[in-house]
């Protein structure tokens, strides 16, 4: 399945629009059945500063277990920045290098099932709830790299028609509430109820307030376009 979204981030800095481009496929994974996702950022508008995107590659791949959702291994590019997770079962193994070519190493210690962000897999792992209107569920979410994953209440509030640049579509509205005091990543998720799901639109907190080099920021992303690729894509 290829997906393509108009998205933007718009607060106390300049703003930044872009569109996404995801791919979602099947593959073998060490033996193992297992989901492929892909992203790449392309940036509509640079604006000048520290907050504004880079000029080049913004793109990553993580690879899920198809079974149980949880991630395998993660690479992303911001810029010249480079990261790469490797999951283990009892903890994320982490190497980054800075745009200065300096290489650091992480070891976060984890137990049970996590998910990755916004940016990486967590519309997969909401792809494969069981979901319905009332559904209740509590996620680990890892989200900054060399910290313990940031616990999570998940909530389908309900069904609602909503309109984005792919079309109109009858959704689960999903609310994401952070349960740790730190605003960060509060989402709300759309996906679409009938046919391959998908995630539709997402609305999230990059930074609920302005803080030091923290600026206040919001994202969205809508869908633009949808291409199943193969009948066994969700």
């Amino acid at each position: 399945m290829k997906l393509r979204y108009h998205a933007e981030h718009r607060g106390d800095h300049p703003s930044w629009i872009y569109t996404a481009h995801v791919s979602i496929e099947a593959e073998s994974h060490r033996g193992r059945p297992a989901w492929r996702r892909s992203y790449r950022l392309e940036v509509l508008n640079r604006p000048s500063g520290p907050d504004s995107a880079p000029d080049n590659v913004i793109e990553g791949t993580i690879v899920l277990d198809r079974e149980t959702m949880a991630p395998l291994e993660a690479r992303s590019r911001f810029g010249k920045t480079r990261s790469e997770s490797i999951f283990r079962s009892d903890r994320v193994e982490g190497t980054n290098v800075a745009e200065d070519g300096k290489v650091s190493h992480t070891a976060v210690p984890v137990q049970g099932l996590v998910v990755t962000d916004v940016w990486a897999g967590f519309d997969l792992y909401l792809l494969g709830l069981p979901l319905r209107e009332g559904f209740q569920n509590r996620a680990a979410v890892l989200y900054y790299g060399d910290k313990p994953p940031r616990p999570f209440h998940l909530s389908v509030e309900r069904i609602e028609r909503i309109h984005v640049p792919a079309g109109d579509f009858d959704a689960f509205r999903i609310r994401v509430d952070p349960l740790d005091g730190d605003d960060r990543m509060r989402s709300t998720y759309h996906v679409r109820t009938d046919g391959p799901r998908a995630v539709v639109r997402k609305e999230y907190v990059v930074n609920p307030i302005t803080e030091g080099p923290m600026k206040q920021s919001t994202g969205v992303e809508e869908l633009e376009a949808i291409e199943p690729t193969s009948a066994s894509d969700r």
